[in-house]
């Protein structure tokens, strides 16, 4: 199953996860779905220019900091 390497998955969640990345084709579709997330930005810069994506992203940043600050008091 599991080599003695591997640490032990900590959540239940974590361990479903790490079954289900055993089976190749949800394995194939986790690969794929991080590889279109990672393009986003990059399809975003082709698209509408640097210096629209930069302003975006430090705005888009800058409230999800701001909203996790919020979350954590």
């Amino acid at each position: 199953m599991s080599s003695p390497d591997i640490p032990a998955p900590s959540t239940p969640a974590l361990a479903a996860f790490t079954q289900l990345n055993e089976i190749p084709i949800v394995s194939l579709a986790i690969f794929f779905l991080r590889a279109a997330i990672a393009a986003i930005p990059a399809i975003l810069l082709l698209k509408f220019g640097y210096v629209v994506v930069i302003v975006a992203f430090t705005v888009g940043g800058r409230a999800i900091s701001n909203a996790m600050s919020l979350l954590s008091r």
